[in-house]
């Protein structure tokens, strides 16, 4: 945390009478960190714990388990009211924020003091689960905010393009409606959730864009242990499961935690999500686990809930599209499981009237949904939902996209979990499909659906999301099966060692030591994960932006390192990428999004210029299609690209060295009069 320190001193004034420079230093330091947690305690917590206090007392939860699921929901409350506020014409900002913080503030300690239902319980289990947690909790944020201590710009190339969105929402307050003025795209319809929570960090602590996304984003990526816990403990009805799994999610596991070197907060932000609206889902499925005398009553009675667990789901969908669909292929199995294979004997009677309520229940969810979702929908249907509608009616085409579907074993160990933690999920499968347990068919069913989803491609359908995308969030299935097998374990141990009292606090103390034990190793991990080389902004490219804005023409537009990794979708390579948002000039490259928001002629036009560039043989003849496309300036980054500045510093005719520092090399390219005006220059001089 302590490079987040020079970020935020200069705007806390202290005279030198009051303090020394020491004195001065270490108070500025306290504030700042003071400042910081209660920042993100604020905005993780508060937006989360005032929408769940809509319907807290129909899921029977104490206190731990509610602060679970409203660390999870604040990741839907937050884009909602920036949806709610856009749609309204309101313009957010720090003060409405905090308003709305302190709003979220009372409506918590209004919940708390109203109802005994979440009073925290002093069964000696709970204890022993909750203590554990919270090991595993502190140690996983440790670690992940640890790790980024010196990066102060988010990572790999997928990062350019959220930092751009999440400062639009910060300069207009409300969900962009165009990329402009730092691309020239005109319609905005892609998910905004991580976006809108980065933002909110921003106003909270303020802390600048780039940075809150890369804090908020190692946050979020904490939070694997709440979540995923509430998500199994609620899936098995067993603590001990979701203590275990998240042991694994957060302690064992290299993911979610490796998404720091991608930058992709945005999916993260879904993954984390996804739990808690699961969470949600499965206390329609099973009254009589969460309140029946509330439930199981009239419509009228049940709407609460209802409504919570849409705005979940709505949230979810905000926060990223192909996510939200793994969420409702998982709703749709336990639906379907609950509606074929009741948990319980039932007569027929009730049989009957429980699924009868339980189609209704969905269908109303879904209709909620819709109507929330319906003006959004619409202005989706318009851009992205739109281009890739007409890409899937027109049938996969394996020369628009590549090697993007394809599927490599090895990605299962490398973007998934490690293979014994495989081998664990595996021998928890095979033992809860001999037990004929459910919830392990669900899950299996699960991983099928969505990889036969991201299989399409070979019936000649093109597929919503790629089988990568599905491997990313194989953590958490693997982390429920983990946990259930050794919630078995344990089960079995529990049965057959009897534990004295007197043994049971150095027990617990030792699991305890065990615990922390482990999360030395996570955070040592944690610091270990993080690839430098994925870091595109460096302090050298900070230095040559300044220059750039205060030295190059405004109307300027720049060449810079580019990459397809897809053969219709291009990407920048370096911290020339940034050049619109760090210094306002344009380049060769717009932002991601162009192949799903763009039109159809500026994505033909911006990948046949980057790819009559590339095929240029040598510099003169890339100088030349330089000119063709208008293009004034080069940029070379700090990162190491094919971009070689000796290439153009062997040719002074074609090109002038304008900058040359700390790694960074800025070249003007020469109009043919001055190239011409040049080479006849260097005539005359010579003998």
């Amino acid at each position: 945390m302590r490079t987040l320190i020079p970020l935020l001193s200069t705007r806390l004034l202290f005279t030198q009478s009051e303090f020394t420079q020491n004195e001065r230093s270490e108070r500025l330091i306290m504030l700042d960190l003071l400042r910081l947690a209660v920042g993100a305690a604020a905005l993780f917590f508060l937006p989360g714990y005032a929408l769940l206090a809509l319907a807290r007392e129909q899921l029977d939860l104490d206190r731990i388990e509610a602060a679970c699921v409203a660390l999870g929901l604040s990741l839907a409350a937050v884009p909602l009211a920036l949806y709610v506020s856009s749609l309204l014409g309101i313009q957010q900002g720090q003060t409405l924020v905090v308003g709305l913080l302190v709003l979220c503030a009372i409506v918590t300690v209004w919940d708390w003091r109203r109802s005994e239902t979440i009073a925290y319980s002093s069964d000696p289990e709970k204890l022993v689960i909750y203590s554990a947690l919270a090991v595993v909790a502190l140690f996983t944020l440790v670690g992940r905010l640890w790790s980024v201590q010196d990066i102060h710009f988010p990572m790999w190339t997928d990062s350019y393009g959220h930092t751009v969105i999440a400062q639009l929402i910060v300069e207009t307050g409300r969900i962009p409606s165009t990329y402009e003025p730092y691309a020239p795209i005109h319609e905005f319809t892609y998910h905004f959730g991580f976006h809108s929570l980065a933002a909110w960090f921003h106003w909270v602590t303020g802390l600048s864009v780039p940075q809150s996304m890369v804090s908020s984003g190692q946050i979020l990526n904490a939070l694997v242990v709440p979540t995923t816990y509430i998500f199994v403990q609620r899936l098995f009805n067993n603590r001990h499961a979701g203590l275990a799994a998240a042991v694994i999610a957060g302690f064992l596991s290299h993911m979610p935690s490796q998404f720091v070197n991608w930058g992709r907060y945005t999916q993260l932000d879904g993954q984390i999500l996804l739990p808690v609206v699961m969470a949600l889902h499965i206390t329609i499925l099973r009254p009589k686990m969460s309140a029946p005398h509330r439930l199981n009553h009239h419509l009228n009675q049940r709407w609460r809930s209802l409504l919570l667990i849409t705005l979940a789901f709505v949230g979810l969908f905000f926060a990223h599209y192909r996510i939200f669909i793994f969420g409702a292929l998982l709703a749709a199995i336990l639906f379907v499981f609950t509606f074929v294979w009741p948990q319980t004997p039932q007569t027929v009677e009730n049989s009957t009237h429980s699924r009868r309520r339980l189609v209704v229940d969905h269908l109303l969810i879904a209709a909620i949904g819709l109507l929330v979702l319906a003006p959004w929908i619409w202005r989706l249907a318009g851009g992205f939902g739109g281009n890739y509608a007409r890409t899937v009616v027109g049938g996969y085409q394996e020369e628009v996209h590549g090697t993007y579907f394809g599927f490599a074993l090895r990605d299962l160990t490398d973007y998934g979990a490690h293979g014994y933690l495989w081998a664990v999920a595996g021998l928890s499968a095979l033992w809860g499909l001999w037990q004929r347990n459910r919830i392990v068919m669900i899950l299996l069913l699960w991983i099928a659906v969505v990889f036969a989803a991201a299989n399409l491609h070979l019936i000649n359908l093109t597929p919503l999301y790629s089988n990568l995308i599905v491997i990313l969030v194989l953590y958490l299935p693997v982390a429920a099966l983990g946990g259930y097998l050794l919630a078995e374990v344990v089960s079995v141990l529990l049965h057959r060692i009897k534990v004295s009292r007197r043994q049971i606090p150095l027990l617990i103390t030792g699991l305890l030591i065990v615990l922390a034990g482990i999360g030395v190793g996570a955070v040592r991990r944690d610091l270990d994960i993080v690839a430098p080389d994925n870091a595109f902004v460096r302090a050298g490219d900070l230095a040559a932006m300044q220059w750039v804005q205060q030295e190059v023409p405004v109307d300027s537009l720049f060449y810079i390192a580019t990459g397809f990794w897809t053969p219709t979708v291009a990407h920048g390579l370096d911290a020339g990428y940034y050049l619109p948002l760090l210094a306002g000039r344009q380049t060769i490259m717009p932002l991601q999004n162009y192949a799903s928001d763009g039109t159809m002629e500026y994505r033909i036009f911006v990948n046949q210029r980057l790819r009559d560039l590339a095929a240029a043989p040598d510099s003169h003849a890339l100088w030349q299609q330089m000119n063709a496309y208008g293009i004034t300036h080069l940029y070379i980054g700090v990162r190491d690209t094919e971009l070689n500045p000796q290439t153009f510093l062997d040719n002074p005719n074609d090109f002038e060295l304008l900058y040359d520092q700390g790694d960074v090399w800025v070249f003007a390219v020469r109009p043919p009069a001055q190239a011409v005006a040049h080479v006849s220059e260097k005539t005359e001089k010579q003998p």
